[in-house]
């Protein structure tokens, strides 16, 4: 399931870069869905 390995990828980011880094990343991902929506 490629949802869940993106999640998954996500967790392990989080523990990699830190939480500020990724919730940059989770924000402009989000924008980048509902632009593309």
């Amino acid at each position: 399931n490629s949802e869940y390995k993106f999640r998954e990828g996500i967790f392990k980011s989080i523990y990699i870069y830190g939480h500020e880094q990724i919730l940059l990343f989770f924000i402009l991902y989000s924008i980048t869905l509902y632009l593309y929506k």
